[in-house]
């Protein structure tokens, strides 16, 4: 009896290894959940709120303090419609939801002001805007998210993560000669 479980294990672990194998094993597709791509454009958006709510609180340089002003105002009327888009997708994400590693870029600001600041919150946001751009990008594509409305978002949002980054980039320039 006991050869018989073994047995049919190895011919149940054997059927799934064999479904699992494709013709094209050179390709690896990640396919992204919903779930994951809303827990992660959230949490990028907040990043990108509170770090603006700490530069217009904590910065010197007034480009600073502008891209700040406008990375709160976009990216909460992003994480608004986003929300719209994932309850829809019967997705629920706490608001101030943040990944541990946004939490840690986050936290690299701690601590410092003015050019100190202004140096590190320019940096933090190329890298945090090449993320979600990357982020947004994944979803855009064949094996990106299944759900329709969240793949629409994601296309139309994309161009403005496009344009943060290149002004982003501008103020590091600026700000890190």
């Amino acid at each position: 009896m006991k050869n018989l479980k073994v047995l049919l294990l190895a011919l149940l672990v054997g059927a799934f290894l064999f479904q699992a194998c494709d013709d094209d094993d050179d390709e690896v597709t990640f396919k992204m959940t919903d779930r994951v791509f809303v827990e992660k454009a959230t949490s990028s958006n907040n990043l990108e709120i509170k770090a603006g709510e700490l530069a217009v609180k904590n910065g010197s340089h007034a480009d600073v303090k502008q891209f700040a002003a406008k990375m709160i105002a976009e990216h909460g009327l992003k994480n608004s419609e986003l929300k719209l888009k994932a309850e829809a997708a019967k997705i629920s994400v706490d608001a101030g939801y943040m990944t541990a590693d946004d939490k840690n870029m986050l936290a690299k600001l701690d601590g410092k002001t003015g050019t100190e600041f202004d140096k590190e919150y320019a940096k933090l946001m190329v890298d945090a805007h090449k993320q979600a751009v990357n982020l947004f990008e994944k979803a855009t594509e064949t094996h990106g998210v299944p759900d329709v409305g969240l793949k629409e978002f994601a296309t139309k949002t994309l161009p403005a993560l496009k344009g943060h980054l290149k002004d982003a980039e501008s103020l590091n320039d600026k700000l890190n000669k």
